[in-house]
């Protein structure tokens, strides 16, 4: 795809290198809140609206067929994005972590105007990270103002958007943070939902995902004809933005006596994947690594949105938290990467991998390292790097690109 400011990776002569810690910092913390007192805790505005499906506590029985409807109400309207012209929010059937039935919610925002022949061009949008509490749950609360914007921008441009909120959030059990097979069953489970409702929509999609969608984007890309074939094929292209690849390749490096030299919000996303880890291998001795701060730490993150975990992470040392480094478990780096690891073969369908360079969230050196084993095997993909923009304003500085890309996907 001959797009303006995209860089074919063949073009690269070379990958930035760079050390990434993974370790931790931050202030004192009293016991770790339940949910409703989280709720509670926050401003008006930002507490939850369920739009008469708050199913936090469901305890219904739950289909086997995976992808089933099982609900879908108006969603309330101070939680439509701006220029939505229609907006729900749905309940549907997608496994856990351990393959068990499980459910999800989601939102799907249609646009103003009349659709295209064969309905409104339909996007599966990835969120990133937001936090574990079912507080947190995207379709239920406003986005930051730069994801806002951005998934404003693709409706003003004609699409429909279907928001997956990951199975775990605002539904029972424990969101498994970053894994990867958990985070593509809810999206294509999303799609798949609304096969069942009769919206103006396209049966084609796009698939877009930033941060820790960029991660579910890559995931959904590389498995979706496994999950369900049938909607697999009609998925005509892949952007992921920031993705988080190559995490764990960290591990090695995470030990108590480092400096405290990482971004606070790398150590949230250490705590949250921690978290996510201990309820997917209950059998693996996290609490071994972790001293009584961190063990404090990890449940308190259990209940909380990302801004609550990095003010209680800000000034601690990584001997605060860690008893010992991770990979002293015996086996722990084969189970870090079964959960974690973005597969760099195997993909189908167009696809564009965008990165800033500045970003600290997402270093720009694991995104490039993960293209670079990608080109190295074979695998064909657009790749946009942008010199300035960091993790939220590479959504603004490449929209360009970026939607270029997704318009060809309906042209070619």
């Amino acid at each position: 795809m001959g797009l303006a400011g995209v860089t074919p990776f063949k073009r690269w002569s070379a990958v930035l290198c760079a050390v990434i810690t993974l370790v931790v910092s931050s202030c004192q913390l009293a016991l770790a809140d339940p949910v409703d007192e989280a709720i509670a805790l926050l401003p008006p505005h930002e507490r939850p609206l369920w739009s008469g499906l708050d199913v936090r506590d469901y305890a219904g029985a739950v289909p086997a067929d995976m992808g089933t409807l099982l609900a879908a109400n108006p969603l309330d309207e101070r939680r439509w994005l701006p220029g939505a012209g229609a907006a729900y929010r749905i309940l549907y059937a997608t496994p856990d972590q351990h393959g068990r039935p499980a459910l999800s919610t989601g939102a799907v925002h249609l646009p103003h105007g009349s659709p295209l022949d064969g309905g409104f061009r339909l996007i599966a949008y990835g969120h990133g990270t937001v936090g574990l509490g079912d507080q947190c749950t995207p379709s239920a609360r406003t986005p930051d103002p730069d994801t806002g914007a951005y998934l404003a921008s693709w409706l003003a441009a004609g699409y429909a958007l279907v928001i997956t909120d990951y199975q775990g959030l605002g539904t029972p059990g424990v969101h498994p943070y970053l894994h990867g097979m958990t985070e593509a069953n809810s999206i294509v489970h999303a799609v798949r939902a609304l096969d069942q409702m009769a919206l103006p929509i396209s049966r084609d999609w796009a698939l877009v995902g930033h941060s820790q969608g960029g991660h579910a984007a890559l995931h959904t890309a590389r498995f979706a004809s496994d999950i369900d074939a049938g909607v697999a094929a009609r998925l005509l292209g892949t952007v992921a933005i920031a993705p988080g690849v190559h995490v764990e390749r960290l591990l090695p490096l995470v030990r108590p006596e480092l400096p405290a030299v990482a971004p606070p919000g790398i150590v949230v996303y250490a705590l949250l994947i921690a978290a996510g880890m201990r309820e997917t291998y209950p059998e693996l001795p996290i609490e071994e690594i972790l001293t009584p701060r961190g063990q404090q730490l990890v449940d308190y993150a259990l209940f909380q949105c990302t801004r609550a975990v990095r003010d209680a992470v800000t000034g601690l040392q990584p001997r605060d938290i860690l008893a010992r480094a991770p990979a002293e478990i015996p086996g722990i780096q084969d189970l870090v990467s079964e959960y974690l690891a973005v597969p760099a073969t195997g993909y189908r369908g167009p696809l564009l991998i965008v990165q800033g360079l500045p970003d600290l969230a997402v270093p720009a050196p694991l995104t490039l390292g993960f293209a670079a084993e990608l080109a190295s095997n074979g695998e064909q993909f657009d790749l946009v790097v942008h010199p300035a923009a960091d993790h939220l304003t590479v959504l603004r500085e490449t929209r360009r690109e970026v939607a270029e890309f997704v318009a060809d996907l309906w042209a070619n």
